[in-house]
């Protein structure tokens, strides 16, 4: 079967999700950059490569990603954070084309939101902190109500919006090339 994969990096947790392309939710989960480890780039190759075995298991049960997704990040103040979620962001593009030949594409945070239906606007009065909370609620609630299935951070359910987002471009770029074929 022909999966999408979307992945929401993180320095702390990393969301993936894998999307029929009749956009069933096929698998999703989290992975936890283990504190145990010493130092940042020992915690990113243990992502990378925690993502590397998840894409090899579901390989071997028959399902072929045909194309990826990434969130992109948007860090506005704080450029320590910016440089560390880049250089996971980039780990993780490796190793999805180490594993499937697939160069994943940006996707933007906001498009990962719209497409479940869930607008930043709507917390614009809420404090930084307490819009964080609500919209990582919505995101759950979104997943939940899309897909049926309760998904226990939010990193996850936003890796299921990148996939859906990742499956939209998937479709068009298909449709794309069916016409110029014409």
């Amino acid at each position: 079967m022909d999966v999408i994969i979307g992945i929401d990096p993180g320095t702390t947790f990393c969301g993936w999700a894998m999307l029929s392309l009749d956009d069933t939710l096929v698998a999703s989960g989290c992975i936890s950059a283990s504190s145990k480890l010493s130092g940042y780039k020992a915690r990113m190759i243990n992502v990378a490569n925690t993502l590397e075995g998840i894409m090899y298991m579901y390989s071997n049960k028959g399902l072929n990603i045909v194309h990826a997704g990434i969130e992109s990040q948007f860090v506005k103040l704080n450029k320590k954070t910016a440089l560390s979620l880049s250089q996971a962001t980039g780990a993780l593009i490796m190793s999805i084309y180490r594993s499937c030949g697939v160069i994943a594409d940006d996707i933007a945070p906001e498009s990962a939101k719209k497409v479940m239906k869930v607008k930043s606007a709507d917390y614009i009065s809420l404090s930084k902190s307490d819009k964080r909370k609500a919209l990582d609620k919505a995101m759950i609630d979104a997943v939940y109500m899309k897909y049926g299935k309760k998904v226990k951070k939010p990193d996850e359910a936003f890796a299921v919006a990148v996939a859906k987002v990742t499956l939209s471009l998937f479709k068009a770029e298909e449709e794309h090339e069916e016409q110029k074929a014409i």
